[in-house]
């Protein structure tokens, strides 16, 4: 999965609380029953978390 918030922009539904200045590139290599269930937390009304959701990432260059 690869987000590009250029192609947000053109959404009705994104990232809002992002300032546009992000481009977010990313690939779920396993655990995508994980993405889904971050996907239904509850938000508030800016639709950040309401509990905060902590992460391990690794980053590649």
């Amino acid at each position: 999965m690869i987000w590009v918030s250029q192609r947000r922009k053109q959404e009705k539904d994104g990232a809002h609380h992002l300032d546009k200045e992000f481009t977010v590139f990313g690939r779920v290599i396993e655990g995508m029953d994980v993405v889904e269930k971050i996907s239904q937390v509850e938000a508030d009304a800016s639709e950040w978390p309401i509990k905060n959701i902590q992460m391990d990432v690794n980053v590649l260059r």
